[in-house]
Protein backbone atom coordinates (compact mmCIF):
# COMPACT_ATOMS: atom_id res chain seq x y z
CA UNK A 1 0.00 0.00 0.00
CA UNK A 2 1.10 3.47 -1.18
CA UNK A 3 1.70 6.57 1.34
CA UNK A 4 2.23 9.87 1.24
CA UNK A 5 3.46 12.73 3.80
CA UNK A 6 3.67 16.32 3.70
CA UNK A 7 7.01 18.12 3.72
CA UNK A 8 7.51 21.82 5.13
CA UNK A 9 9.02 23.76 1.99
CA UNK A 10 9.41 27.70 1.68
CA UNK A 11 6.33 29.36 -0.04
CA UNK A 12 5.69 26.08 -1.41
CA UNK A 13 4.32 22.72 -0.06
CA UNK A 14 6.47 19.92 -0.73
CA UNK A 15 5.00 15.89 -0.85
CA UNK A 16 6.94 12.80 -0.28
CA UNK A 17 5.17 9.81 -2.05
CA UNK A 18 6.25 6.06 -1.38
CA UNK A 19 4.32 3.17 -3.50
CA UNK A 20 4.92 -0.38 -4.03
CA UNK A 21 4.17 0.03 -8.25
CA UNK A 22 4.34 3.09 -10.86
CA UNK A 23 0.96 2.97 -11.17
CA UNK A 24 0.50 3.36 -7.07
CA UNK A 25 2.89 6.03 -7.04
CA UNK A 26 0.95 7.79 -9.88
CA UNK A 27 -2.62 7.40 -7.67
CA UNK A 28 -0.62 8.34 -4.16
CA UNK A 29 0.74 11.48 -5.98
CA UNK A 30 -3.13 12.55 -6.98
CA UNK A 31 -4.57 11.45 -3.31
CA UNK A 32 -1.19 13.92 -1.68
CA UNK A 33 -2.62 16.52 -4.05
CA UNK A 34 -6.67 16.03 -3.20
CA UNK A 35 -5.33 16.31 0.68
CA UNK A 36 -3.50 19.78 -0.06
CA UNK A 37 -6.31 21.18 -2.35
CA UNK A 38 -8.99 20.37 0.83
CA UNK A 39 -7.20 19.50 3.81
CA UNK A 40 -9.33 16.54 3.75
CA UNK A 41 -7.97 12.97 3.19
CA UNK A 42 -9.36 11.35 0.18
CA UNK A 43 -11.44 8.79 1.64
CA UNK A 44 -13.47 11.21 3.84
CA UNK A 45 -14.26 13.39 0.90
CA UNK A 46 -16.05 9.82 -0.80
CA UNK A 47 -17.59 9.77 2.60
CA UNK A 48 -18.95 13.26 2.20
CA UNK A 49 -20.57 12.73 -1.33
CA UNK A 50 -21.68 9.40 -0.72
CA UNK A 51 -22.34 7.71 -3.79
CA UNK A 52 -22.75 10.57 -6.11
CA UNK A 53 -21.27 10.02 -9.50
CA UNK A 54 -19.03 12.74 -10.52
CA UNK A 55 -17.50 14.27 -14.10
CA UNK A 56 -15.52 12.18 -15.50
CA UNK A 57 -12.21 13.84 -17.39
CA UNK A 58 -9.70 11.32 -19.48
CA UNK A 59 -6.21 11.95 -20.14
CA UNK A 60 -3.41 10.12 -21.90
CA UNK A 61 0.41 10.46 -21.49
CA UNK A 62 2.87 8.98 -23.67
CA UNK A 63 5.61 7.78 -21.43
CA UNK A 64 8.87 9.59 -21.74
CA UNK A 65 9.43 9.58 -18.52
CA UNK A 66 7.57 9.13 -15.11
CA UNK A 67 8.50 12.13 -13.90
CA UNK A 68 6.70 13.71 -16.98
CA UNK A 69 3.47 11.33 -16.80
CA UNK A 70 3.37 12.42 -12.99
CA UNK A 71 3.73 16.23 -13.77
CA UNK A 72 1.69 16.30 -16.55
CA UNK A 73 -1.01 14.40 -14.82
CA UNK A 74 -0.84 16.37 -11.70
CA UNK A 75 -0.88 19.70 -13.68
CA UNK A 76 -4.03 18.91 -15.56
CA UNK A 77 -5.79 17.74 -12.18
CA UNK A 78 -4.90 21.45 -11.44
CA UNK A 79 -6.00 23.02 -14.19
CA UNK A 80 -8.83 21.73 -14.05
CA UNK A 81 -9.53 22.72 -10.24
CA UNK A 82 -8.60 26.13 -10.65
CA UNK A 83 -10.86 26.76 -14.23
CA UNK A 84 -14.12 24.64 -13.18
CA UNK A 85 -13.42 24.36 -9.74
CA UNK A 86 -13.89 21.01 -9.70
CA UNK A 87 -12.39 18.63 -6.97
CA UNK A 88 -10.97 15.23 -7.89
CA UNK A 89 -12.23 12.27 -6.12
CA UNK A 90 -11.07 8.98 -7.87
CA UNK A 91 -8.44 8.08 -10.19
CA UNK A 92 -8.33 5.32 -12.74
CA UNK A 93 -5.24 4.37 -14.57
CA UNK A 94 -4.12 1.85 -17.35
CA UNK A 95 -0.88 1.22 -18.91
CA UNK A 96 -0.65 0.06 -22.80
CA UNK A 97 3.03 -0.29 -23.93
CA UNK A 98 4.12 3.65 -23.48
CA UNK A 99 1.11 4.97 -23.10
CA UNK A 100 -0.59 5.88 -19.50
CA UNK A 101 -4.62 6.40 -19.45
CA UNK A 102 -6.02 8.32 -16.60
CA UNK A 103 -10.12 8.33 -15.74
CA UNK A 104 -10.35 11.09 -13.17
CA UNK A 105 -13.27 11.29 -11.24
CA UNK A 106 -14.18 15.03 -10.39
CA UNK A 107 -17.44 16.62 -8.15
CA UNK A 108 -18.44 20.54 -8.95
CA UNK A 109 -18.08 21.37 -4.95
CA UNK A 110 -16.20 23.92 -5.09
CA UNK A 111 -16.78 24.31 -1.13
CA UNK A 112 -14.42 21.87 -0.45
CA UNK A 113 -11.64 23.76 -1.76
CA UNK A 114 -9.12 25.18 0.72
CA UNK A 115 -6.32 25.71 -0.56
CA UNK A 116 -5.14 27.14 -3.92
CA UNK A 117 -2.10 25.27 -6.17
CA UNK A 118 -0.53 27.52 -9.30
CA UNK A 119 1.47 24.06 -10.47
CA UNK A 120 3.33 21.02 -9.56
CA UNK A 121 7.28 21.95 -10.55
CA UNK A 122 10.33 20.19 -12.00
CA UNK A 123 12.10 21.30 -8.44
CA UNK A 124 14.37 18.33 -7.76
CA UNK A 125 11.86 16.12 -9.27
CA UNK A 126 12.84 12.68 -9.52
CA UNK A 127 11.39 9.09 -9.22
CA UNK A 128 13.47 6.73 -7.94
CA UNK A 129 12.90 2.92 -7.53
CA UNK A 130 15.01 0.47 -5.51
CA UNK A 131 13.83 -3.07 -4.83
CA UNK A 132 10.39 -2.44 -6.11
CA UNK A 133 9.38 0.61 -3.63
CA UNK A 134 9.03 3.56 -5.72
CA UNK A 135 9.37 7.02 -4.24
CA UNK A 136 9.36 10.97 -5.03
CA UNK A 137 9.06 13.99 -3.63
CA UNK A 138 6.89 16.63 -5.38
CA UNK A 139 7.18 20.57 -4.49
CA UNK A 140 4.01 22.67 -5.60
CA UNK A 141 4.04 26.16 -6.06
CA UNK A 142 1.33 27.89 -3.87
Amino acid sequence: MGSYKLIDHTADIGVEVEANSIIELFSETVNALINILTELPPEEIKARIGKRKGIKEKMIVKKDSWENVILDLLNRIIFLVDTKKLVPISLCIKEKKNTYRFLIEMINEPSLLKREIKAATYHNLKVNEERNIYRVTIIFDI
